[in-house]
């Protein structure tokens, strides 16, 4: 149930930065920086589906799996072995094995690292600002 919790708030994750990724590194008139990377360009057009035990889902594990493969195309390094682990995944899913079969710490590990690159490519340039935070002292403690 545990392995199961995982894919769901995995896919949560990685659905939920996808939704906001693509009016990320655009300007005013909606084009894209020429700075953005080719694997951010890719991943705003990347949905995850609902995946569950009925054939239909299936179908979207397939679809799912060629997504991330285009994508991976697209990336580097880790990025890239990470983005073609989650879609081994999908295609385990898509054949019919359960996600308890599939979901392992490798797949864990490689949902993290693609959501990390995802993450990079909507923070981009942005700077945060050096916030001091004044000390405290509770009496008694």
């Amino acid at each position: 149930m545990r392995k199961l919790t995982a894919l769901f708030v995995t896919i949560g994750v990685i659905g939920g930065l996808t939704l906001v990724a693509a009016p990320v590194g655009a300007d005013v008139d909606g084009r894209v920086a020429a700075k953005t990377s080719k694997f951010c360009k890719a991943i705003r057009t990347f949905n995850i589906p609902e995946v569950s035990d009925d054939p239909d889902s299936r179908e979207q594990a397939a679809a799912t799996a060629t997504q991330l493969r285009k994508i991976a195309k697209k990336a580097k390094g880790k990025t890239k072995k990470a983005t073609l682990k989650m879609a081994t995944v999908f295609d385990h899913l898509a054949d019919g094995d359960s996600a308890a079969e599939v979901l392992n710490r490798g797949y864990v590990n490689a949902a993290a690292a693609f959501a990390a690159a995802t993450l990079k490519c909507l923070v981009g340039d942005v700077k945060l600002p050096n916030v001091s935070l004044p000390d405290v002292s509770i009496p008694g403690y």
